[in-house]
């Protein structure tokens, strides 16, 4: 097997692996960068104008662009013991798969983001034994060192367009009311994720109101997806919605079909966004995301699909101007 993995690779390195992946239309500025898990393990794509390929040797649990010719990735590694956690590694790759650097020590990290301009990476990380996990930003320019940290669980960090501030979810209970602000069973409170905004030195968050007005909490709660200058644009259960990252409020952008929630989505180009949606069996989305969507910014429409391979899943989008 591990012969055989050599010689994909070798193959990979020569030829591209070129993959039947989702259309970009004519004339993007830009390259589509996504993740395929399968009976395959998890496979590294990039997608242009011209098509897709695979970036070989690379099989992240997460991916990011860093720049246009270099990705984040947090590739998992055998545990430390037998029967022990999957530990992961955060290194930076070009477009061949080649490591250009390791970042910290091996974790157990997650929602590794990195800044707009490069500079900076945002990425919880589990704390061994506890339940717990941490917020740490990372210097991503040489010697790669560790500049904030904040022991609190952060969830889907993504970065104000400058660089200099986070949207985050923090789990909160919702108030136990009669109307649609929130609510609880048995006297306890449900708790969601709520939108809160922190600077990059992780000083203390400041919540957003997620609801249709400022003041009020959607039902379900916020999970950001990305941070421009229109606003901070976030998944709720009824689709993609723009909030106003100073007063508070959100408006649904694109209003998904019952059956199927966002679970991720980045904006592409001027007027454009691609999600990645999911088969809505259930409240917690287990289902595979089996689906990337093309959506238009100003009104909302449905611009085309792209459905995965049967047995695929895409668990990860970015872009890159």
């Amino acid at each position: 097997m591990r012969a055989m993995r050599g010689w994909w690779i070798v193959v990979c390195a020569l030829a591209g692996c070129a993959h039947a992946g989702p259309a970009l239309p004519p004339g993007a500025a830009g390259r589509l960068l996504y993740v395929l898990d399968g009976d395959s393990g998890r496979r590294l794509f990039v997608a242009g104008t011209a098509g897709s390929r695979q970036v070989p040797g690379v099989a992240p649990r997460e991916a990011r662009w860093v720049d246009g010719e270099s990705i984040l990735v947090v590739e998992e590694l055998t545990p430390a013991e037998e029967f022990g956690l999957p530990r992961t590694q955060l290194r930076i790759v070009d477009l061949a798969g080649n490591t250009l650097a390791t970042i910290g020590e091996p974790g157990q990290h997650y929602d590794a983001e990195p800044s707009p301009d490069g500079a900076w990476l945002a990425v919880g990380v589990d704390a061994q034994g506890t339940g717990d996990s941490d917020l740490e930003i990372w210097q991503l320019s040489p010697p790669h060192e560790r500049v904030a940290l904040r022991r609190q669980s952060f969830e889907e960090p993504r970065w104000r367009y400058d660089g200099m501030a986070l949207v985050a979810s923090v789990l909160m209970p919702d108030p136990e009311t009669d109307d649609d602000l929130g609510g609880g069973m048995l006297g306890t409170s449900f708790q969601w994720p709520r939108l809160h905004v922190v600077r990059r030195d992780l000083g203390d968050p400041t919540l957003l109101w997620d609801g249709a007005d400022a003041g009020r909490l959607a039902p379900g709660g916020s999970l950001p997806l990305w941070w421009d200058e229109d606003g901070i644009f976030a998944r709720q259960r009824q689709g993609l919605v723009r909030c106003d990252p100073v007063a508070g409020g959100c408006v649904t952008i694109h209003r998904t079909e019952p059956s199927r929630r966002v679970v991720d989505g980045r904006r592409v180009g001027l007027h454009e966004a691609w999600l990645v949606t999911v088969e809505a069996r259930d409240a917690f989305d287990r289902s595979p995301p089996d689906e990337l969507r093309r959506v238009d910014l100003r009104d909302g429409r449905l611009l085309s699909r792209w459905r995965t391979p049967r047995g695929e899943a895409v668990t990860e989008i970015d872009w890159s101007p």
